[in-house]
């Protein structure tokens, strides 16, 4: 049997941690991170460019490492935005496609970067934790959320993948199948195959595997919006 090696990627979405704001309406907890804040800027306009380099729309992330969790994807540096805000803190993570940053600073450094020119918002970052609760999930699922060896027939879980991107080296992805594919709801995509082929799985493993870690129905991983 031809044996076909390929990574998987399945982008988890990225949720923008200004969720935080839907606290109050959502029932989730809303206890205050000393020192850490999101800092959202103003958009470019004519006389000042934003401090957040815009994320490219050509970039071709094939062949490619992606940036770590909180690097921005064109190399934007971190320490460079620190400087160019003045700031005694630490730029923590650049989120380029929301135009913000996390930023560890006093309640000092935060209400003056409040009035900086070119920063839009400047809010205190909180701890979220939701619990949601999938019936009837299979042994998987059931088993993973299980202290004890007795099984109840749910699966609750309060993190999703949001945010994360997991690399799978398998056997394939069935994403020509519609099933498949609208288990991942666009979230999967094949980066390589090794023996030049499209990435379609030959033996069917790596179609199952994806679906555990990230699959609506059966993964853990699920990454549903907020």
């Amino acid at each position: 049997m031809r044996k076909s090696t390929i990574w998987a990627v399945l982008a988890m979405l990225l949720i923008s941690f200004s969720v935080h704001a839907e606290t109050a309406e959502t029932g989730r907890a809303n206890e205050l991170i000393e020192g850490s804040y999101i800092v959202t800027f103003k958009k470019a306009a004519d006389s000042a460019p934003s401090l957040i380099v815009p994320p490219s729309k050509t970039q071709d992330m094939v062949g490619r490492r992606p940036p770590p969790f909180g690097g921005h994807g064109t190399g934007q540096s971190r320490e460079g935005l620190a400087t160019a805000l003045g700031l005694s803190g630490q730029v923590v993570s650049i989120f380029e496609t929301i135009n913000a940053a996390h930023i560890k600073m006093d309640a000092k450094e935060a209400d003056r970067l409040r009035r900086h020119p070119q920063v839009l918002e400047v809010e205190q970052d909180r701890m979220l934790t939701a619990q949601t609760t999938q019936t009837n999930p299979g042994w998987g699922l059931d088993r993973l959320d299980q202290s004890t060896t007795l099984l109840n027939q749910a699966y609750t879980y309060s993190a999703n993948g949001a945010g994360q991107t997991i690399y799978i080296l398998d056997s394939g992805l069935d994403l020509s199948k519609a099933a498949v594919a609208a288990e991942f709801g666009g979230r999967a995509s094949i980066i390589y195959d090794v023996n030049g082929g499209s990435g379609a799985d030959c033996l069917g493993h790596g179609t199952k595997v994806a679906s555990a870690a990230a699959g609506n129905s059966k993964g853990v991983a699920k990454a549903h919006p907020w």
